[in-house]
């Protein structure tokens, strides 16, 4: 190893080690859906923030905190309003890491370690992962990534314990009987929506806002399911206005 790869190593390892802030961003989500006029694309961008805190059950003594900034993705096609939800069942921080699905290898298990990474492990001393200073590099390659990615529909099943089909890495898609009834929310295939792709990329455009602009009610019952009783966020137990804004 060169003095100064030597150095630059180290340097790394102390930003990452001395800062508790981790970069923030924000990345553009793109649908484009095949309609009777021809393919339109249908665009939201979202703010990510990444913090370390405090963490007495991690053995680096920190942890990543991520938020999101932003609101579900709106469909306008001929005759139906439909929403790219800011969650999957089961997955209420769907929006806040789905860029890594398209922009990896971030955050993807047993991916290759860069020349930094590699540094850093080096660095260190004893040839162990830094776990900490491996994902904040990572996050750092990946929002270093130019141009817009396509978000492929599913990815291999790794977990032997969640059967043999591939994980869905598509939002979900719902529209309402009546947009001024929450109730009246479905799910909606996006086979029979005729969208042809998804890509994320890394942007600088400002933040999306305009969704109670649609769905006024969002305001109203804030917190809260779209039936109307308390939930958490992204609960199985039924949809929930976090699903569709965030941080607002």
């Amino acid at each position: 190893m060169t003095l100064w790869r030597s150095f630059a190593a180290m340097l790394a390892l102390f930003l990452i080690t001395a800062c508790d802030r981790l970069p923030d961003y924000r990345y553009k989500m793109t649908i484009y859906v095949n309609t009777p006029d021809g393919e339109r694309s249908f665009s939201s961008v979202r703010q990510v923030r990444v913090d370390e805190t405090p963490s007495i059950v991690d053995s680096s003594g920190m942890r990543q905190k991520v938020t999101l900034e932003g609101e579900a993705l709106i469909l306008d096609l001929p005759g139906r309003t439909v929403y790219a939800l800011l969650s999957q069942p089961n997955n209420p921080d769907y929006a806040a890491y789905v860029p890594s699905a398209a922009l990896g290898p971030y955050g993807s298990s047993g991916a290759k370690l860069s020349e930094a990474q590699q540094e850093l492990r080096e660095a260190k001393g004893d040839g162990r992962p830094n776990a900490r200073a491996e994902e904040a590099e990572r996050l750092r390659e990946m929002i270093d990534v130019a141009g817009a990615k396509e978000l492929p529909h599913t990815r291999p099943n790794t977990d032997p314990y969640r059967g043999p089909r591939e994980i869905d890495q598509w939002p979900m898609f719902v529209e309402f009987g009546d947009p001024n009834d929450p109730k009246s929310v479905r799910a909606v295939d996006p086979a029979d929506l005729g969208i042809k792709r998804i890509t994320i990329e890394i942007t600088s455009e400002k933040t999306t806002h305009g969704i109670r602009d649609r769905l006024p009610w969002l305001a109203k019952i804030k917190g809260r399911s779209l039936s109307g009783g308390f939930t958490a966020v992204g609960s199985p137990y039924g949809l929930d206005t976090g699903s569709f804004e965030l941080g607002q």
